[in-house]
């Protein structure tokens, strides 16, 4: 455990970089690298197709970089669409990582790499914001700073109002005050068949907790927020699909969020469970 959070500590945003890089190489597929604010880097998975695009943001609880699962997840994806004549465009952020990057520097990444898309000439209503784990969180983050712009982070080019084709959220990591209040040995229950361990799910929920303001909470974690704050996600969003793994350790939170959140305000919203799935789609 303490390996794992030493090695976690010590990886840049080139991390991604590096990843994506050997994984071009090794499906024979083309590298399209373009440079966002603070060095962070939208990495295009496939074809840069611009008639629609889904904006992702990777998991990694905001101290690994996108992996080679999770860009061969993506391109899976986006040839099973190629087969229904679907041409999907696939841009992820790669922001830079805890702990030297602290909240709300990701956030300013993922702005500035949605801002990218509308200055290429794409629509709002042609752009999907997706994301696992702590990308989830992240897409979160950026959907709540286009409703309710922070002082404090670039302003995102898209009107409130804007509609958005749709909103992808595998195991969204949700609850982190929760999570980061609960006994170790309640978050062991939770972690009994999931890859990671209780110890290090409660350190990222810590690490990245502690440099949020109280009055950021909101964005920060979905489950923190008021009442009606996901309210406009049911004109500003086309369609939502939330997963997660049964073996989760992250369902619960999950499907509070989707019950509370999404479920009330949106009536094309789904979630799904994959049964035996753990972590997320991407790693199960």
């Amino acid at each position: 455990m303490a390996t794992l959070i030493r090695y976690c500590e010590t990886l840049p945003v080139q991390e991604s970089l590096a990843s994506y890089t050997t994984w071009t190489a090794t499906t024979g597929l083309e590298a399209d690298v373009e440079e966002l604010c603070n060095g962070a880097k939208l990495l295009w998975v496939g074809p840069k197709c611009l008639d629609k695009v889904m904006l992702y943001c990777h998991g990694g609880g905001y101290m690994l970089g996108v992996g080679a699962n999770t860009l061969s997840w993506l391109r899976y994806m986006q040839l099973e669409l190629e087969k229904r004549d679907v041409d999907l465009g696939i841009a992820v952020v790669a922001y830079n990582l805890l702990p030297n990057a602290v909240y709300p520097s990701q956030l300013r990444e993922a702005t500035d790499g949605f801002n990218h898309l509308l200055a290429a000439g794409i629509l709002p209503q042609n752009i999907i914001i997706g994301g696992d784990s702590a990308g989830g969180n992240l897409a979160l983050q950026l959907l709540s700073h286009i409703l309710y712009p922070l002082p404090s982070v670039e302003t995102a080019y898209a009107k409130p109002e804007t509609r958005l084709r749709g909103l992808l959220l595998v195991s969204p990591f949700v609850g982190a005050k929760g999570t980061s209040e609960k006994p170790l040995s309640q978050l062991a229950a939770l972690h009994k068949r999931d890859f990671l361990p209780a110890e290090f799910h409660r350190y990222v929920c810590r690490t990245f907790l502690k440099d949020v303001p109280e009055c950021d909470i909101a964005y920060a974690d979905a489950l923190e927020a008021p009442e009606e704050w996901f309210k406009p996600f049911g004109e500003t969003i086309g369609r939502i699909l939330v997963t997660a793994g049964e073996w989760d350790f992250l369902v619960e939170d999950d499907r509070r969020f989707y019950e509370k959140c999404l479920k009330p305000f949106h009536r094309d919203a789904r979630f799904v469970v994959e049964k035996e799935g753990r972590a997320c789609c991407a790693y199960s």
